[in-house]
């Protein structure tokens, strides 16, 4: 339901169902009707998605591309991920500064996807170099807290900061963030953060 209010006609705010208890029964219905009988969408149960975090069972690798003016120069990106898309790759993430941008494969396929992207490297005036990092293991958090909730992103990575484990990417979209640590850690990692996921 607050996927359908926040990205479908958008008659409801999507916080507005935050204040409904699983025990009381709501009803969407069109305005022109006045009539609280009239039919409509019916919303019963509780509402709040629990808050989940999932370590990705596979090691990942970040392919890194350094160059000039990434942000800026129009379709670099395109450039890189279709001949990658092409070859049946999957890409898990994408990161990108002004003078670099990652891709983020599973481990067995970084040499490939580095072979791919070295071609394109070279025939463009843009992109200088392709380098690679192995041993990554991905952790994805997901809550609709994070939406609307300042600091989230704080609470989650003080207590991983403290217990000496670096954090070598973030990436997030809406009521997800993913965080890249190295695969060694990533089960001390996993309980750091299901520990703060809790906690929020």
């Amino acid at each position: 339901m607050r996927d359908l209010a926040r990205f479908g006609a958008q008659v409801m705010h999507p916080r507005a169902m935050n204040y409904k208890s699983p025990e009381i029964e709501a009803k969407v219905i069109n305005f022109r009707w006045f009539d609280l009988e009239a039919p409509g969408t019916k919303i019963v149960g509780p509402f709040e998605k629990p808050a989940e975090v999932k370590l990705y069972p596979e090691p990942l690798a970040m392919v890194t591309v350094v160059g000039e003016r990434m942000q800026t120069k129009p379709g670099i990106l395109m450039k890189v991920a279709e001949p990658v898309s092409r070859a049946g790759i999957n890409i898990f993430g994408v990161s990108i500064g002004p003078r670099s941008f990652s891709l983020y494969v599973r481990e067995t396929e970084a040499e490939k996807t580095v072979e791919l992207i070295h071609q394109v490297v070279k025939e463009d005036p843009i992109m200088k170099s392709v380098t690679m990092q192995k041993g990554l293991a991905m952790i994805i958090t997901e809550s609709e807290k994070f939406i609307y909730t300042p600091g989230m992103v704080a609470k989650l990575t003080r207590p991983v900061g403290e217990a000496g484990i670096n954090i070598i990417e973030i990436l997030s979209s809406r009521a997800s963030i993913s965080f890249f640590v190295d695969w060694e850690v990533r089960e001390k990692a996993l309980r750091l953060f299901e520990k703060a996921m809790r906690e929020i």
